[in-house]
């Protein structure tokens, strides 16, 4: 994924094998491997109507990692310096991103089907909600 510095450190895609064999397809996403934490939690988003947003946060801690295993949408990132988006349409294509990426998932596919690994259990507390926070935050940490 092209883009500026800051996301070079932020933001990985990995392109994940395909093992499979005449029976058909298969892609492994392992821990400390293409996905570079613990996984500690898994989950996944579906039947999302096309004009829906979802995310619209960042995360203090968490780091996570997406990959859509069918359909597709469009992932916005953003690191409060630049933005940028990019297209999950392979179940192939593994993005990891970084704490304290602001993210926005939209444009699904109807039949989207968007698996996302976490390094962390959800924790409310966790989440930067407010764009203008989370801005804030970067700048000067926590008041």
């Amino acid at each position: 994924m092209e883009g500026e510095s800051t996301f070079r450190n932020l933001v990985n895609r990995v392109h994940l094998d395909d093992l499979g064999d005449l029976r058909g397809s298969l892609a492994v996403i392992e821990a400390r491997r293409e996905f570079p934490f613990p996984i500690e939690r898994v989950f996944y988003e579906f039947g999302c109507p096309a004009e829906a947003t979802r995310a619209n946060h960042a995360n203090l801690q968490a780091r996570f990692g997406f990959v859509c295993v069918a359909g597709s949408c469009t992932v916005d990132l953003d690191d409060g310096h630049s933005r940028q988006s990019t297209r999950l349409s392979s179940p192939f294509d593994l993005l990891v991103v970084d704490k304290m990426v602001w993210k926005v998932l939209r444009d699904f596919t109807p039949d989207c089907v968007l698996l996302v690994l976490s390094d962390r259990p959800y924790d409310p507390a966790d989440h930067i909600r407010s764009y203008d926070d989370f801005i804030a935050w970067l700048r000067f940490g926590e008041d």
